[in-house]
């Protein structure tokens, strides 16, 4: 009888642990950048079911820093403009890039953009 209500037990808290991750995974309503691919500049678009703490940056295909954009509280929507520039204000060449949404510390969305020319 202990082991079987120890086993329900188990499944309960697996099955709220999957619901919470699930739900936060649900937070980002829409994530875009526009042009995409892009020659100059792009604009990120992010909008949220719920206000989070969010960071958003640019970082290289293997995961190097190349910008941050943005820190702190969102917004229910919100814009973002990059301009080819990284950490010391330098054009960055052409390539692909990857756009990292970071929010409530332990979820990340991540798109990957392409710079032409």
């Amino acid at each position: 009888m202990r082991k079987i209500i120890f086993t329900l037990l188990v499944a309960t808290l697996l099955l709220g642990v999957v619901t919470a991750y699930a739900k936060k995974q649900d937070e980002v309503e829409h994530f875009e950048i526009t042009p995409n691919p892009m020659e100059r500049d792009c604009t990120i678009y992010l909008s949220f079911r719920n206000q989070l703490n969010i960071s958003l940056q640019i970082q290289t295909v293997g995961g190097e820093l190349i910008k941050d954009i943005y820190s702190g509280p969102s917004g229910k929507s919100m814009e973002f403009y990059w301009d080819r520039d990284d950490l010391e204000n330098q054009y960055v060449p052409a390539g692909t890039y990857m756009v990292v949404l970071g929010y409530d510390t332990r979820y990340t969305s991540t798109k990957k953009t392409l710079i032409l020319k």
